[in-house]
């Protein structure tokens, strides 16, 4: 387990959800039936006891049924010895400085964002470092 000072945490999200147009371009909706993606944009703070290096951060979205989202890149992870699913993960080289994050989620082919509140988690390391949430209309 890590010193307590040295777990990192997050702030100032920004998320955001995305529909693609025909030309390719993706634009910022807030419609669940026209949403295709869920952009979460965070800082992960500045934390000097924590060590630098490559980190991986995984993130849950908890739609308005409970349920976690599954997508390509879904799987489990262990935080606070329960086994825990997330809908998506990515590396991020983290030097101890603020770093600003951008984690985009897309669902399984056939899945339709309802209407609602979604909360999104963000885990590292076997703990959770934030949290924030989305509504679609």
């Amino acid at each position: 387990m890590n010193a307590k000072g040295s777990v990192l945490s997050t702030g100032e999200f920004q998320n955001i959800a995305l529909r693609e147009r025909n030309s390719g371009k993706s634009i910022e909706t807030d419609r669940a039936s026209k949403t295709e993606t869920i952009k979460s944009c965070f800082n992960i703070r500045k934390n000097t006891i924590a060590k630098p290096g490559t980190r991986v951060l995984q993130m849950s979205i908890v739609g308005p049924d409970g349920q976690v989202l599954s997508g390509k890149k879904s799987g489990t992870t262990t935080v606070n010895g329960a086994q825990v699913q997330y809908s998506e993960s990515r590396e991020v080289e983290y030097q101890q400085g603020d770093t600003d994050v951008c984690i985009y989620f897309s669902a399984n082919d056939g899945y339709e964002f309802k209407k609602g509140n979604y909360k999104i988690i963000i885990y590292e390391n076997g703990g959770m470092i934030g949290s924030s949430s989305i509504a679609l209309k």
